[in-house]
Order: C-alpha cells, then sequence, then structure tokens
C-alpha cells in the first residue's frame, strides 16, 4: 500500500481505495490500468530485447498458443524453424531438419523453447520447462 496524488485533483490517497475521496476519481481503475500498461511496456521491451524481425513470412504453423499476454507460434517454411512471439521472430533455425532442433528465447524471466525433430515430424512447445503443445512439421 502506498500513498498516491490523485490523478484528478492531487490530493493524496491510497493505491487501495476504489475512488478519491476528495473528487470521486475512480482510483482502483486508475492504478489497475498503470499496472497493465506498465506490464505491457515491459513485455514489449523484453521481447525488443530479444527480436530478430517482424514476422512477416508464410510458412506452417505447427504450434500456436496463448501464454499469458504472450502469443507463441512455432512454425516452419522450407528449411527455416521459427519461434514467434507477439508477431515477431526471437528465434531460429537455418538448415536442414534431419535430426533434432532446439530454438529457444528468454522473454523477461519466461523461458521458450520450441523443438522439432526431424525423424518424426513432431514438434512441441515449452514454457519455463512445462510442456504447454506439440505439433506436427508440415513440409511445404
Amino acid at each position: 500500500m502506498a500513498l498516491i496524488a490523485c490523478a484528478e485533483c492531487g490530493k493524496k490517497v491510497s493505491d487501495m481505495a476504489k475512488a478519491c475521496n476528495e473528487c470521486g476519481f475512480p482510483i482502483g481503475d486508475y492504478v489497475a490500468y498503470e499496472r497493465a500498461t506498465n506490464q505491457a511496456n515491459a513485455l514489449a521491451e523484453a521481447i525488443a530485447e530479444v527480436a530478430l524481425r517482424p514476422d512477416k513470412s508464410g510458412g506452417k504453423v505447427l504450434i500456436a498458443e496463448e501464454y499469458g499476454d504472450l502469443q507463441i507460434v512455432v512454425k516452419n517454411r522450407l528449411s527455416v524453424f521459427e519461434l514467434i512471439v507477439n508477431g515477431v521472430v526471437v528465434g531460429e533455425f537455418k538448415g536442414l531438419l534431419a535430426v533434432g532442433v532446439n530454438v529457444e528465447a528468454n522473454i523477461g524471466n519466461i523461458h521458450i523453447k520450441a523443438t522439432m525433430s526431424g525423424l518424426t515430424g513432431s514438434s512441441k512447445l515449452f514454457v519455463n520447462g512445462s510442456l504447454v503443445a506439440k505439433g506436427k512439421m508440415q513440409l511445404i
């Protein structure tokens, strides 16, 4: 709990208050909005730190999953295996997908790993060490 200045009248009020005692401004909504904005900005900055480029490529989607505020996509096109988070390529493997491939990225404190077995064509998505999705490779 902290005292903050009301965005409307400037009076000091608890950040836990639903509304300002002086003017009635909805402090609770304002604080929730500010926290959500700060989290979204932090997430965008974390993705930007590991970004290779925006995802504008074609290819076949192997896995598409939501994890909190992250939209994670694993796809392949020709001889490229890509890990995409919120529309940005954050990891890739270029070359023959004959054996096994791992592509990893750290987004803030979230570790994302995509694997593909060239022998079976199966792909897996792990977030912080837990398997969250499986997919099957499609040749294009």
